[in-house]
C-alpha cells in the first residue's frame, strides 16, 4: 500500500529551471525569484510527480514509499541526490564556480608543477596572452608570467613587444622560473632591450642551467665552445651539451654529435656522433638531417652512401634547414645521388642565400662566374662572393680577389 508523501513540493521555473520552496515563491510575489517569470510547475522533490497547485500535495501518493520501505533503492538514492543538488547544492555551485575554475587553472601554474613545464615553448603548449594567462601572471604564477613574456616576444595573441616580454621574464625570474632566467640571458647575449653583455648572458645561462633548464644548458655549452662571454673550453662545452642532450633537447644532441665527429673536447667517436644525429632526427630536429647527410657522404660513423646522403639533405631542406638546402643544391649541381639539374641547384642556392648562408652565397657567385644555369655575370658573381667573404668564407675571399684582379687587368 502506497503512503502519502510528507516531502514538501518545490516550484520549478519553466524559463530558468531554478527550483524554490513554496515560501520563497510566495515571498517573490508568486514569481520566479531568479528571473521574475510566473510560469512554472510544482513537483514532488522525491518522485518528481507534477501538480498545478501546492495545496494538492496532501493527496499525493509518492511512489518512493511503500510500507515505509523504498520500492527501488537505486532509483530512490539517485533521485534524492538529484533533488539535493537541484535545490541545495546547485546555487552554491554556481556561486563557487569562479573559485573552482580559477583554482583548476591555478594548478597548471602552481610553482612546484611549474618547474616541470608541459613544454618549453609557446607553440607546443598552445597558449596565448589571453585573459586567463594575464590574470594568472598578475597573481604571481611564474609559469604564467613566462608564458606572457613569450607571447609578447613572439607576438602570439598580442602585439610583439620585446620590452614587455622582458618585463614579464624579469617578474618570472624573481619567482625562480628557469625558462625566464634563460630568456634574460638570451636578451643580454643578443642585445635585445638590454645593451649587449655576453658576460651577463653567461651568468643567467649558468643560473638557469644549474636549475635544470635544458635550453640554458645547451646555450651555456655553445658559449664555452665559441668563447661567448667566457674563455673557450671544449670540455665544459661537451659537459653542458651532454647534460642538455640527456634531457632530450634535440639541438643539443646535434651539437654534441658534431663534437664526437670532430673530437672536440671529447675522444673522437664518429659512430656515436652518427647515432646522436639519428636520435635528434627522430626527435624532429631539422638540422640533424644535414649532419646525417654529411656522415653518409663522407662515410663517418656509417658506410658511405651518397644516395642516402641525398635523401637526408632532401628531408632537411623540406623541413627548412638552410645548410641542407645548400647541400642539396650541391647534389643537383654535381649530380651526386641524383641526375644533374643546374637550374634546381640554382634555385636551392638562392633560397639558402636569402637566409644568409655563406656557402650558398659562394655557390651562387660561382654559378654566375661560370654561367651555369644562368647567363654569365661577373658583377653579380663579385656581389655574391663579397657577401660570403664578409662572413669569413675563405674560398669566397680567394675567388673575390682573383676576380677583381682579372677585371682590373681586362682591357674591356
Amino acid at each position: 500500500m502506497k503512503l502519502s508523501c510528507s516531502e514538501p513540493l518545490v516550484w520549478t521555473c519553466d524559463s530558468c529551471h531554478h527550483s524554490f520552496h513554496e515560501a520563497e515563491w510566495r515571498t517573490a510575489g508568486r514569481l520566479c525569484p531568479a528571473c521574475e517569470k510566473n510560469k512554472g510547475i510544482w513537483k514532488c522533490s522525491l518522485c518528481q510527480k507534477a501538480f498545478q497547485q501546492p495545496s494538492l500535495q496532501s493527496s499525493h501518493e509518492c511512489s518512493f514509499k511503500n510500507a515505509g520501505k523504498p520500492i527501488a533503492p537505486e532509483a530512490d538514492i539517485l533521485k534524492r541526490i538529484t533533488h539535493t543538488f537541484a535545490n541545495h547544492w546547485r546555487p552554491a555551485y554556481f556561486a563557487l564556480f569562479p573559485i573552482i575554475f580559477f583554482a583548476g587553472i591555478g594548478v597548471l601554474y602552481w610553482p612546484p608543477l611549474g618547474s616541470r613545464p608541459l613544454a618549453t615553448n609557446l607553440a607546443e603548449r598552445k597558449l596565448e596572452a589571453g585573459p586567463m594567462t594575464q590574470i594568472m601572471a598578475r597573481l604571481g604564477f611564474a609559469k604564467a608570467q613566462y608564458d606572457l613574456g613569450l607571447a609578447y616576444e613572439s607576438g602570439s595573441g598580442v602585439s610583439r613587444d620585446s620590452a614587455k616580454a622582458l618585463a614579464w621574464y624579469l617578474k618570472a625570474a624573481e619567482n625562480n622560473e628557469p625558462n625566464a632566467i634563460n630568456k634574460i640571458g638570451y636578451f643580454y647575449e643578443n642585445g635585445i632591450v638590454f645593451e649587449k653583455d655576453e658576460k651577463k648572458a653567461v651568468e643567467y645561462y649558468l643560473r638557469a642551467a644549474s636549475a635544470g633548464d635544458a635550453i640554458a644548458q645547451h646555450n651555456l655549452g655553445v658559449c664555452f665552445r665559441e668563447g661567448i662571454g667566457v674563455q673557450k673550453d671544449p670540455f665544459e662545452a661537451v659537459r653542458w651539451m651532454k647534460t642538455s642532450a640527456d634531457q632530450g633537447l634535440a639541438q643539443a644532441q646535434v651539437n654534441l654529435a658534431t663534437h664526437y665527429i670532430k673530437g672536440l673536447g671529447v675522444e673522437k667517436n664518429p659512430t656515436k656522433g652518427f647515432l646522436l644525429y639519428k636520435k635528434a632526427s627522430e626527435n624532429g630536429e631539422p638540422s640533424s638531417f644535414f649532419g646525417l647527410g654529411l656522415c653518409y657522404e663522407r662515410g663517418e660513423g656509417v658506410e658511405k652512401n651518397i644516395h642516402e646522403a641525398f635523401k637526408c639533405y632532401a628531408e632537411g631542406a623540406r623541413r627548412g634547414d638552410v645548410k641542407s638546402k645548400n647541400a642539396l643544391g650541391v647534389c643537383y649541381n654535381l649530380g651526386e645521388g641524383v641526375a644533374p639539374d643546374p637550374k634546381r641547384a640554382f634555385s636551392l642556392f638562392s633560397e639558402a642565400a636569402a637566409q644568409g648562408n655563406p656557402d650558398a652565397e659562394f655557390n651562387l657567385g660561382a654559378m654566375y662566374a661560370r654561367g651555369d644555369a644562368v647567363p654569365r655575370n661577373l658583377q653579380l658573381a663579385m656581389s655574391w662572393y663579397g657577401k660570403a667573404a664578409s662572413k669569413g668564407h675563405a674560398r669566397a675571399i680567394e675567388n673575390l680577389q682573383q676576380l677583381r684582379s682579372f677585371l682590373n687587368s681586362s682591357p674591356y
